[in-house]
């Protein structure tokens, strides 16, 4: 499989390096579960000011690709590299709410939405940095 060098502008989204094939997927699906919300969705966001709406895409574009590419070696070898910069990225994933505040959802359900996210990616985290350290 071919290994693509990422710049260090897109290590914390990639890794140091990502397959090729990994790339593709992330975008793809970002692109594709975007596009059909996009056309599930088009009475509300088509409602919404333009601002609104661009934000909201880019916000929702950025978590669904980061859904996938947390899911590769490539970015996952990054952040066991960098285990301070992990507990960062998990403070700064505040994207629901901002799309809460944005296009005016109710913001506790954004807020449980973020927690819960939160909260499992430090289990997540915790479980694996266990299973590393008894390796």
């Amino acid at each position: 499989m071919k290994k693509i060098k990422m710049p260090k502008y897109l290590h914390e989204l990639f890794g140091y390096e990502q397959n090729l094939i990994n790339i593709i997927i992330i975008m793809l699906f970002a692109t594709g579960v975007t596009s059909a919300l996009m056309i599930y969705s088009k009475n509300y966001w088509l409602s919404l000011k333009w601002y609104q709406s661009l934000i909201f895409w880019l916000l929702f574009f950025d978590i669904s690709g980061g859904v996938v590419a947390n899911l590769t070696k490539g970015t996952n070898n990054y952040y066991l590299d960098k285990p301070k910069l992990l507990w960062i990225f998990y403070i700064i994933h505040v994207q629901p709410l901002i799309i809460s505040l944005v296009v005016n959802i109710t913001f506790w359900i954004a807020l449980v939405v973020w927690g819960y996210t939160i909260i499992c990616s430090v289990i997540i985290h915790l479980l694996l940095e266990k299973n590393i350290r008894m390796s």
